[in-house]
């Protein structure tokens, strides 16, 4: 059976410098890549048609990639999804072929991991899923700027999609990556995945080490914060972050498990009540977005008979 490597994990969590030292290790990536750009230099390591679906699929349920409202996952077997289904696994075969070991990463399937690996098994891949961790006051900061979103908004998208991955990834082979840990010793780190994923990495060879340490560069690692949160009310977002810092050291932690339970119940919960107001903000925002592409034409249309 062929094996694909789900590197899952939050916007700007460290998911592409895990996906491209895997590449760089045998792992195949997708052919069609996501362009590299000033927030992201040395590649996203994730396929554009992918990624577009999911957007596509997200949009469906009333969800985008920055929503931290909970998705029903009862979604999965219904018909809407079996029709993305079909046309999830022929992108899959485009992306990939009949390659024996794949790596998958786009921080979208966190939101849609439940359809991602009923995919993955329906196009004959075994999935071992890495999941890397970062300092969610790094990931937040990094996010804000590249997308122009506030602190707050980001902290909730981050604790959505952290929680997410844990849940739906319980039931896979799966192990945790230090995003701090990994910069410092990517073998080691590759190791520890290895052992755990029962990977075998002795096919690296002496060009695969020195094209893996050209590739990750720690001064590519923009934000970097030792503290966590002294002035904001975080609760939350510390327990998530101290059951996964957990994770990294024990994968089959009983207490980290059962403390994000814990809040998981309780975020959910809240969301349930900001659901209404959530939405009706959305829109708003979709209508401004439409009328401002709506002036942006007619601005155009007035250059050109001038």
């Amino acid at each position: 059976m062929k094996i694909a490597l789900l590197v899952l994990g939050m916007h700007r969590g460290g998911t592409s410098a895990v996906a491209g030292a895997l590449a760089c290790a045998g792992a195949t990536p997708p052919r069609n890549l996501l362009p590299a750009n000033s927030f992201n230099e040395r590649g996203y390591f994730e396929a554009a048609p992918i990624t577009h679906l999911n957007d596509e699929i997200l949009a469906s349920l009333g969800r985008y990639w920055n929503d931290w409202r909970r998705i029903d996952s009862d979604w999965v077997s219904s018909p809407s999804a079996a029709i993305f289904r079909e046309r999830a696994v022929k992108l899959l075969f485009d992306e990939y072929g009949d390659e024996p070991l794949v790596v998958v990463k786009d921080p979208r399937i966190c939101r849609l991991g439940k359809f991602w690996l009923s995919v993955l098994h329906e196009a004959g891949f075994s999935t071992r899923v890495i999941i890397p961790v970062r300092n969610p006051i790094e990931v937040v900061h990094s996010l804000s700027k590249m997308h122009g979103l506030s602190i707050d908004d980001c902290l909730l998208i981050w604790l959505r999609y952290m929680l997410d991955i844990d849940l739906v990834t319980r039931t896979v082979p799966r192990t945790f990556i230090a995003i701090d840990d990994f910069l410092a010793d990517w073998r080691g780190a590759l190791i520890k995945a290895g052992e755990e994923l029962e990977i075998d990495w002795t096919n690296i060879d002496a060009d695969d080490v020195v094209q893996i340490d050209q590739f990750i560069d720690r001064n590519l690692k923009h934000y970097n914060f030792r503290d966590h949160f002294p002035t904001h009310n975080s609760e939350w977002i510390l327990r998530v972050e101290e059951a996964f810092a957990i994770l990294t050291r024990d994968r089959n932690s009983k207490l980290a498990i059962r403390e994000l339970d814990l809040v998981a119940a309780e975020f959910d919960r809240s969301c349930v009540l900001f659901d209404p107001a959530f939405t009706l903000m959305q829109e708003q925002i979709f209508r401004d977005r439409e009328a401002i592409a709506s002036l942006l034409t007619q601005l155009d249309v007035l250059k050109t008979e001038a």
